[in-house]
């Protein structure tokens, strides 16, 4: 089975997210998951009872599986097969996933908390980015909660670095080329992985949203922005935070 995305993101077709992102990036994305994982139970999932959470761009399933583990109740979205398959098998097919669109989701059920981890929205024009803001809030119920994590505009401008070398011998390595336009508020990323003696090229196109510019979308979406935060920790929201993170109520 496969997934219609009439607007791709802005990959060139290269397969930036593809199964070997989950390799090359494995070591980076899993060093501050319990961290993660420990601020959505404070900070949100305390406040419902049983509450019922959508993954929306859950990839291979980071926090997803936690959660899962811990015992609560969590479905999975992703346009990527691969990934689902294997939150289905670390699962043992007991987590349900849906292999659809964000921007076009139709929820079979409603939700009390969507979480949204890790920059997934912002490789997309504007128009597309606010499709998946709106296709969010359509999942929640009244007085759910959207976590909306991103990276900090301001700290990835204040100290941009062209060129970027990352990994290790067992999960490979890769050299990101980096174009910064100040203009259209985007980077451009070139990289080139090496992944068991094998070279490939990927490039994608990542928008650097501002504080305002955010807040005004989820607004225009129909959220009402509660907290921003800098980092999971609970620190405040300042250019010298690594993250842009929203706890946003519908």
């Amino acid at each position: 089975m496969s997934v219609n995305v009439e607007t791709p993101i802005s990959d060139d077709g290269t397969n930036f997210f593809g199964f070997q992102y989950k390799e090359i990036y494995s070591r980076l994305l899993s060093q501050n998951v319990e961290v993660e994982i420990d601020f959505i139970q404070r900070k949100i999932l305390q406040n419902y009872d049983h509450p019922h959470i959508l993954d929306f761009c859950c990839g291979h399933g980071r926090h997803l599986l936690k959660l899962w583990q811990a015992g609560f109740q969590i479905d999975g979205l992703d346009i990527n097969q691969d990934f689902l398959a294997h939150i289905e098998k670390e699962s043992n097919h007991q987590v349900t996933t849906f292999l659809e669109d964000g921007r076009d989701f139709h929820p079979p059920r409603m939700y009390d908390v969507v979480l949204n981890m890790e920059t997934s929205i912002v490789y997309m024009s504007d128009e597309e980015n606010m499709k998946m803001l709106r296709s969010m809030y359509s999942c929640l119920n009244e007085g759910g909660t959207l976590l909306l994590h991103l990276a900090n505009r301001e700290f990835l401008i204040k100290y941009f670095h062209p060129l970027i070398w990352f990994g290790d011998e067992k999960t490979g390595y890769a050299l990101e080329k980096r174009q910064l336009d100040i203009v259209n508020s985007t980077i451009k990323i070139e990289q080139t992985r090496i992944v068991n003696y094998k070279t490939t090229n990927h490039v994608i196109t990542m928008r650097l949203y501002s504080v305002a510019e955010i807040t005004n979308m989820l607004k225009d979406a129909g959220f009402i922005v509660k907290h921003i935060y800098g980092d999971f920790e609970s620190n405040s929201y300042n250019v010298e935070a690594h993250n842009t993170i929203l706890l946003c109520t519908k």
